[in-house]
């Protein structure tokens, strides 16, 4: 692997609103970058001929009636889905 991230969330009734993880680009990572820099390139859209595509997996638990999972399986442009309970 070339980077392992883990973000460990304890029970609560979280509804992210959505986000985009910080992308990595050919010469700009997060290891010689700005996060903040990294994420306006990839918001940008102007440099995605030199993006490093990376796959991510999330893995989610709860039983709780609040909590629930939010993805957007059609790209972030699209109407996202929530798994619940």
């Amino acid at each position: 692997p070339e980077l392992m991230l883990f973000n460990i969330n304890g029970p609560c009734a979280n509804r992210d609103p959505g986000h985009l993880d910080s992308p990595s680009f050919r010469g700009v990572r997060h290891e010689n970058a700005p996060t903040w820099l990294c994420s306006v390139m990839g918001k940008s859209g102007l440099f995605s001929d030199y993006l490093i595509k990376m796959a991510q997996v999330i893995t989610w638990f709860s039983l709780d009636e609040g909590s629930g999972f939010t993805y957007w399986p059609d790209g972030p442009l699209a109407a996202p889905k929530r798994v619940l309970p």
